[in-house]
């Protein structure tokens, strides 16, 4: 009894120990996304963050509002300076599909803001689904011009 009891312990520390590995794993998928995403923010290239994005951003939003979208957050926030990730949780999107939110407290040149990415986890590889920008700053700016 003593030795399934022993077995049982090991099996459910590995089981853990391996969670924690894939749990490692996603937050580190989730800090590259979002380094990547500022990088090519910061650089203009909005129609290379749209075309890059799951297919479910696309039925939402066209081309042209998205990038219209990025352009007056850039030029009412400028360039990313920091990012810190606040948080990652599991959740699904209104059609069913398993999804990965990850909140950013993220400074720009002129402000600051909470972002929300909502990915799409793909073969090792996080798309971009849904993304939320939560900024008294940018609203402040956008109304004063």
């Amino acid at each position: 009894m003593k030795k399934i009891i022993y077995i049982a312990i090991v099996l459910f520390a590995s089981l853990l120990l391996n969670g924690c590995k894939d749990e490692s794993n996603n937050m580190e998928l989730v800090k590259t996304f979002a380094q990547e995403f500022h990088e090519t923010f910061n650089a203009g290239k909005y129609e290379g963050i749209y075309s890059s994005s799951a297919s479910g951003l696309k039925t939402k939003v066209d081309k042209e509002t998205f990038m219209n979208s990025m352009k007056k957050i850039h030029e009412s926030l400028g360039d990313v300076r920091n990012s810190n990730l606040i948080g990652v949780v599991p959740t699904k999107s209104d059609q069913g599909l398993s999804l990965v939110a990850a909140k950013f407290k993220t400074v720009y040149a002129e402000g600051t803001a909470e972002e929300t990415f909502f990915l799409k986890p793909d073969d090792n590889q996080l798309t971009l689904f849904q993304y939320n920008i939560d900024s008294d700053d940018l609203i402040r700016k956008m109304v004063n011009k």
